[in-house]
């Protein structure tokens, strides 16, 4: 599976969190991961969780490296162990939620996503890595806007793109959801405007409804 920008930034963010309190295993899996090298990162996640079965964060980041494999199984299972061993890991629930959505387990990844966006204000209030920690919990809106417009809820949908695009104006998927819902909604100009936005910004299914619905 190919690095998102979102892991990237929660991976740069894990960096600097938890790099100067971990063993050297945790460490040396945490610069594979970042690098793509999903194998030799599960080595050392596997060694490091030896040492402290209760480290949730590593538990957390081997299920991203098992991800990157496609290992779905065991991303599951991981993500799961880390938000049993510590139910205030957002992060696990975000990931969990993102693999839960690429599942089609729409219900499923709204309740993960549910906890992010309940914790978010604490969160960026708490953090002094606020600027990520903003584009990520805005990435949690996103998703969940985009959950909700598979069943059809388009008002809650439409609600958390907004609120995705105001924590941040270059979401790809929020555009495209409020685009969907502005053409529904008999916006054709500013729908297909959303669109637009949203391909600009990476998310190619966005094209699909211009050719159909904007030419």
């Amino acid at each position: 599976m190919k690095k998102s920008i979102y892991l990237l930034l929660l991976l740069l963010y894990a960096f600097n969190m938890y790099s100067q309190q971990k063993d050297e295993n945790h460490t040396k899996g945490l610069r594979f991961l970042i690098e793509g090298n999903y194998k030799e990162a599960i080595s050392q996640f596997t060694l490091s969780i030896a040492k402290n079965p209760k480290d949730s964060e590593s538990y957390e980041l081997r299920g991203n490296a098992y991800m990157g494999i496609n290992d779905i199984s065991k991303a599951m299972t991981d993500l799961a162990k880390a938000i049993q061993i510590n139910k205030n890991n957002i992060n696990a629930y975000k990931t969990r939620g993102i693999l839960k959505m690429n599942l089609q387990d729409y219900r499923g990844a709204i309740l993960d996503f549910d906890v992010v966006v309940k914790d978010h204000q604490k969160t960026l209030k708490s953090d002094v890595f606020g600027d990520v920690l903003k584009d990520l919990n805005a990435e949690a809106y996103a998703y969940r806007a985009l959950c909700k417009l598979k069943l059809d809820d388009s008002q809650g949908a439409m609600q958390d793109a907004e609120e995705a695009i105001k924590y941040k104006p270059y979401e790809g998927i929020a555009y495209y959801v409020r685009g969907f819902y502005r053409l529904n909604s008999g916006n054709k100009n500013e729908g297909c405007m959303d669109l637009s936005k949203a391909g600009e910004l990476g998310y190619q299914e966005a094209y699909q409804l211009i050719q159909k619905y904007c030419n």
